[in-house]
């Protein structure tokens, strides 16, 4: 799920977010709370099979009417009754188990089954629920949506049932550990409509009343919050993917508005798709849905939702398209065992967005996108990318841009940085085999890492996943004879993470040349010694911009007369001296100290001149510090 908002609306969310107190991490081992306080409904004594939705949708509103049907099998203990869940505004027809009419109980949320026979552990059993209503339409949250698109003038029903919001149109079990084996969606709808959903479009049945039945069937795995369906006045447009190594192309079925101008303007953008699919194969695996298809409905949403197979999305541009075609892999195919962990979703698809940059446009694309990312991430050191239990209601908490997306994608760039892209990509690939139609949790992924990698990432995570903020350096250095000293002086942005147990690339520049390594600060203060034969003209830290940080350059000028940075003069000086900026339309902070590291003057300007009055200054020698963005220069000047 991508979500996209206008600037100014991004603004108003921004002035709203309050700090949080911390939370230590407490990883649900049985599933989201949501779920677990439902024990008693007995929702955990049963496993889905087999989904089938008959409803009638169309494209004016959110009424559903129709008939899910739920094939489980008891696995727990004998019950007289079978739990799902469906919201309170709907209204229960009728309810049969294994084709007898029963008794049921619409409580809340909750739909109790409750036949006159006793169900077996051991046994399968059908569930069929006739049931009509119109959705409540909240916000982007809601289980189905209509809306009118305000260019092309397509009114559009969709679904968006992520996290929890899939029993707002049909009864089912909201579990992520308990996918359907497969699913079957049949939608009803008007003439001049067509309606998009998961897997393969076996048949379009025409009814006697002129009404046309769509009906997909999908034969993989798929949780409860990727059955979907959207409705409109769409037109197709296939194309088909190519990807290394396989024999037969992959289907691209777009349910496009069927304004022929839409395609005319947005073909070149919609057969990038096959491009970023085959990209993703190489560097993924397989296509999880090969036999099937990979698909786009328009709606607009603002964003995308990456229902398994038929993506629902606002439009093609290039980061939407890559975003909601990852989660084919990451979250469909692979699915967080829990939304506590969102980030084995998100964060995956997010860096595909950068993937997709690097290797398709331009490797300066992705260093914008990446400055972004790690901008936004900065954005809140009050949370973490690990979601606490108490906030997994929160729609807007789980799916918090900062952290789940834009800091789960950094975090992922460290990965990458740590193993290298030989072992990153293997891993990624290796994950998709492991748990291919299955769920997985963050531990499983680190115990994926530590096994391919041999190397225990306890301390990273505890750092850049359930940790908060990110640290602070204050970089100098210092070449004496062969000897070159970097001194690196931490802090952090979050007093509950108050230290980053990190590796980092350092440049080395010399008169002709440069030279990298990689170092490892394990304290607050660390001082590296580097032996070179060299003469070094500066040090640049993380020149590639792998760590999620802040650097203070703490660059020492020995000739403060003639440096790219400022001009003093005089120098020496008597009762005053003036500033000259060279670094134009920056604010500059200057700081003034004696030799007792006392500060004697202190004052910022965006000026490109600055005078200072000195006749107060006893004579003797002063440090000018003078510090512009995150780079800081500092210089012995002296009064006579």
């Amino acid at each position: 799920m991508k979500i996209v908002f206008p600037f100014f609306v991004l603004m108003n969310i921004s002035l709203l977010v309050t700090a949080q107190t911390s939370q230590k991490h407490s990883p649900s081992k049985s599933g989201d709370p949501l779920i677990s306080a439902s024990v008693h409904r007995n929702f955990q004594n049963y496993d889905v099979n087999f989904y089938k939705l008959d409803v009638e949708v169309n494209d004016s509103s959110t009424f559903v009417k129709g008939n899910t049907t739920v094939r489980a099998k008891i696995i727990g203990m004998n019950t007289d009754s079978f739990n799902l869940e469906l919201a309170s505004n709907m209204l229960v027809d009728s309810v049969f188990i294994d084709g007898r009419k029963t008794k049921f109980n619409h409580d809340g949320n909750y739909l109790d089954i409750l036949p006159d026979h006793q169900l077996k552990k051991g046994n399968p059993l059908t569930a069929q629920v006739y049931y009509q209503g119109k959705v409540v339409q909240n916000n982007f949250f809601s289980g189905m949506s209509n809306q009118t698109d305000r260019i092309w003038g397509n009114s559009v029903t969709w679904t968006l049932s992520e996290p929890w919001h899939a029993r707002d149109w049909f009864p089912c079990k909201q579990d992520l550990n308990d996918k359907a084996d497969s699913a079957w969606i049949f939608i009803t709808t008007a003439p001049g409509l067509k309606a998009g959903s998961n897997g393969v479009l076996t048949h379009v049945t025409h009814l006697a009343d002129g009404r046309l039945r769509y009906e997909w069937k999908t034969r993989h795995s798929i949780a409860f919050y990727l059955l979907s369906l959207s409705v409109s006045k769409y037109a197709e447009y296939d194309l088909y993917a190519h990807p290394k190594g396989m024999k037969d192309s992959i289907l691209i079925q777009n349910y496009i508005y069927n304004d022929s101008t839409y395609l005319k303007k947005y073909k070149s953008n919609i057969d990038k798709a096959a491009t970023i699919l085959e990209f993703y194969c190489d560097r993924f695996g397989p296509y999880p849905f090969a036999n099937e298809k990979y698909g786009h409905c328009l709606a607009p949403l603002g964003g995308g939702m990456e229902n398994q197979t038929m993506t629902t999305l606002s439009d093609f541009s290039f980061d939407l398209v890559a975003h909601e075609m990852a989660h084919q892999w990451f979250g469909d195919n692979v699915t967080c065992a829990s939304f506590q962990d969102v980030w084995l979703n998100e964060g995956f698809a997010s860096y595909s967005e950068y993937l997709s940059r690097q290797h398709l446009i331009s490797q300066q694309s992705a260093d914008e996108w990446m400055r972004e990312a790690q901008a936004m991430a900065k954005s809140k050191s009050f949370q973490s990318i690990f979601v606490p239990s108490g906030d997994l209601n929160d729609d807007w908490r789980v799916f918090d841009m900062s952290m789940t997306y834009k800091k789960g994608a950094v975090l992922l760039h460290m990965i990458r940085y740590e193993l290298g892209d030989s072992l990153f990509f293997k891993v990624l690939k290796d994950y998709q085999v492991k748990f291919a139609g299955k769920t997985a949790s963050v531990d499983d992924f680190k115990e994926l890492l530590k096994a391919e990698s041999n190397r225990d990432f306890s301390t990273f995570f505890d750092q850049w996943y359930y940790g908060q903020g990110y640290p602070v350096f204050h970089i100098s250095w210092n070449q004496d004879g062969d000897q070159l000293s970097i001194i690196s002086k931490q802090s952090s942005t979050s007093t509950q993470t108050p230290f980053f147990n990190t590796n980092m690339e350092y440049k080395i520049l010399y008169e002709n040349g440069d030279s990298s390594l990689k170092l490892k600060q394990d304290r607050d203060t660390q001082t590296f010694l580097i032996k070179t034969s060299k003469k070094v003209t500066g040090v640049e830290a993380d020149p590639n911009n792998w760590i999620l940080k802040s650097i203070v350059e703490d660059k020492f000028i020995n000739d403060a007369e003639n440096n790219p940075f400022l001009r003093i003069s005089p120098n020496p000086f008597k009762r005053h001296f003036e500033l000259v900026f060279l670094n134009k339309h920056l604010i500059h902070k200057i700081n003034l100290t004696d030799a007792d590291s006392n500060t004697v003057y202190e004052t910022m300007t965006m000026q490109d001149k600055l005078n200072i009055d000195t006749h107060l200054f006893k004579p003797g020698i002063y440090i000018l510090t003078l510090k512009e963005g995150e780079k800081q220069y500092k210089m012995k000047i002296t009064k006579k």
